[in-house]
């Protein structure tokens, strides 16, 4: 269907209606991989971006949490006013937080190692 000076009337309904050009004969070939194309280093993974960008992310929020969790637990206890028998203290959350990214901390270096020995095996091949 040819489309003459009537095409700028028709709108965009009008263009969806008009069907491609059927081609007619062989189908076109695949493409051929070249000697240089197949040289070329390979891109990393779906999976390896993922873990090294989940273990970077891990890492830092560990670390973070490891640190935060080592300075609550060197607070020293405070003494109420109101209460000179009770203590406000900063160690039981200092532990826990220190354990927490530590745990987080260790996750995300796995993810690494994990990922650039990944890396590395899909150099070699």
């Amino acid at each position: 269907m040819v489309l003459g000076t009537h095409a700028p009337s028709l709108g965009l309904a009008g263009l969806l209606l008009v069907s491609p050009p059927s081609v007619e004969g062989p189908a076109p070939a695949p493409p051929v991989e070249t000697a240089q194309a197949a040289a070329a280093p390979r891109r990393p993974s779906k999976r390896n971006k993922q873990l090294l960008t989940l273990g970077s992310i891990a890492t830092t929020l560990g670390g973070a949490a490891l640190l935060t969790g080592v300075v609550l637990v060197t607070r020293p206890e405070i003494q109420l006013e109101s209460d000179p028998m009770l203590a406000r203290s900063y160690k039981p959350a200092g532990v826990t937080t220190a354990v927490v990214g530590a745990a987080v901390l260790a996750t995300g270096v796995v993810m690494l190692i994990a990922a650039l020995q990944g890396k590395r095996k899909r150099a070699r091949s």
